[in-house]
């Protein structure tokens, strides 16, 4: 479609045991969670290799790196509206019955024009 993704690819670590139940899950509850501004989309996954691949909307960035490339701390008004948005997505997908499992540091996505003036 000539559409930007972003893809994350996911070894196995024992193909003969294949995707494990937590990671079907996850998947299916990603399928079918409604449109959210503050949830990455998870648009596909297929099969590559010993593993699979996910495809997600294509975000400009995420917090870590807008506070890893800043020359100067985020101000008071920036760590609000990260917060915020931070908290509107967790609680979307709480009242979707997500749990969300934070395994990276900041992976709160940023679209486009999204981030918070200096």
């Amino acid at each position: 479609t000539g559409e930007t993704v972003a893809l994350k690819k996911v070894a196995l670590r024992k193909l003969e045991d294949g995707i494990p139940n937590q990671a079907l899950r996850e998947i299916k509850a990603l399928q079918e969670i409604e449109d959210n501004q503050y949830v990455v989309k998870l648009k596909d996954v297929f099969p590559h290799g010993t593993g699979f691949v996910l495809v997600f909307e294509y975000m400009l960035s995420d917090l870590s790196e807008v506070i890893r490339n800043s020359d100067w701390p985020l101000t008071e008004s920036q760590v609000k509206g990260y917060m915020m948005m931070l908290l509107k997505g967790l609680a979307f997908c709480h009242q979707n019955s997500i749990m969300h499992r934070v395994r990276g540091w900041l992976t709160v996505p940023l679209s486009q024009g999204e981030g918070l003036a200096h």
